[in-house]
């Protein structure tokens, strides 16, 4: 059984974050809130064929932010250090590769991650709360400590 990439950090208390993701913020959704945003676009005939970001904007953390909600949600305590891009693109090049030599298993950060991850995107889901009227109504911190209690009962602990 796999862990999430997330959770392989705690075990160790660290976590990562690397170039410009000290700005980077993540925005939640709670699946239910997710959901509702889909019903919305299969009802509206307008919608179909539109793209949407089904997002709490509202909600944006920073990865470190949210790996430390993450920690205490799980009861844990994680240490944040932040990484220069370029090691960071060295280190997720260096364990794809040992991964296909047969060295480590999947590994829990590829290149694409880090560039993913590494600039300070902003998202916004205006056009879904302007087009669809929707909101989201499950708050960020209620919707991760289910995510983790969801997991924890159905697949194992973190």
């Amino acid at each position: 059984r796999k862990r999430p990439p997330v959770a392989h950090q705690f075990g160790d208390g660290w976590a990562f974050t690397w170039g410009g993701a000290r700005e980077f913020e993540l925005s939640l959704v709670h699946v239910d809130d997710l959901v509702d945003g889909i019903l919305a676009v299969a009802e509206l005939e307008r919608a179909r064929g539109e793209d949407f970001l089904l997002l709490d904007d509202a909600s944006g953390v920073t990865v470190a932010e949210f790996y430390r909600r993450v920690a205490s949600a799980l009861g844990a305590y994680v240490a944040v250090r932040h990484l220069p891009m370029g090691l960071a693109m060295a280190t997720a090049r260096a364990m794809t590769v040992a991964s296909r030599w047969g060295l480590m298993d999947d590994p829990p950060v590829r290149p694409n991650d880090v560039l993913s991850f590494g600039y300070a995107f902003r998202f916004s889901s205006a056009k879904a709360r302007d087009v669809l009227g929707w909101r989201p109504t499950v708050e960020p911190d209620d919707g991760l400590t289910a995510a983790i209690d969801w997991y924890t009962r159905h697949v194992g602990p973190l």
